[in-house]
C-alpha cells in the first residue's frame, strides 16, 4: 500500500511538472509570435 501511494505521488508530481513545462513553453511561443507580429505590423 505504501509503495503504491508513493508511486502515485511521484506520478502526480511528474504530470504536474510536465504540464508546467508545457504551459511555459506555450506561453513563450505565443509571446514570441506576438512580438514577431508586432514587428511585422510596425514594418509595414
Amino acid at each position: 500500500m505504501i509503495a503504491d501511494d508513493n508511486f502515485g505521488k511521484i506520478l502526480t508530481l511528474s504530470f504536474t511538472l510536465l504540464n508546467y513545462s508545457l504551459h511555459k513553453l506555450c506561453v513563450k511561443t505565443v509571446l514570441t509570435l506576438a512580438k514577431q507580429e508586432n514587428k511585422r505590423q510596425k514594418f509595414f
